[in-house]
């Protein structure tokens, strides 16, 4: 995908850290690829902007102060408001407990600081991609529902 086809996709990406400098590194990098941002620097603030905006991906860091990114991760996946939104944990730590962790509590991905841009965006334009054909796949899914749901009354009414 062209860097101008990269932009057409656009996408929002909620940011998640508490060091100030990796959460402004991520979002200029982010922006530059033709993404929206928002920043959280922490695990609350972001939990409480997820209630009041949609994002299209989280970027989470794994080891946070109060609530690590595995428990907001967790409790993202079991608030149905949320909409199944694609998180990906990233840490300074490679190490396979962390990464069974993050999956285990619902996270698509996760990357190892620091972060490379090219493998960042690539795997967030692919989440975007995921994510829109998802909610492509549920209007259409609504959709049938609804034109069954029509006939059978058409049906009950002959």
């Amino acid at each position: 995908m062209t860097e101008s086809e990269e932009q057409l996709l656009g996408g929002s990406v909620l940011v998640v850290d508490d060091d100030a400098t990796a959460r402004r590194s991520l979002t200029r990098i982010l922006n530059a690829h033709g993404y929206r941002t928002s920043e959280a620097e922490s695990g609350k603030a972001a939990l409480n902007i997820l209630s009041r905006e949609s994002y299209d991906v989280v970027v989470l860091d794994l080891m946070m102060p109060g609530m690590s990114g595995v428990e907001v991760c967790q409790l993202i996946r079991k608030n149905p408001q949320f909409g199944r939104v694609p998180v990906v944990l990233v840490t300074a730590y490679d190490e396979k407990e962390y990464r069974i962790q993050g999956k285990q509590a619902g996270a698509e991905d996760f990357l190892v600081k620091p972060v490379d841009e090219i493998e960042l965006t690539v795997r967030i334009r692919n989440l975007v991609m995921l994510r829109r054909y998802y909610q492509h796949l549920e209007k259409e899914r609504a959709k049938l529902q609804q034109t069954v749901d029509e006939q059978s009354t058409l049906i009950g009414k002959a």
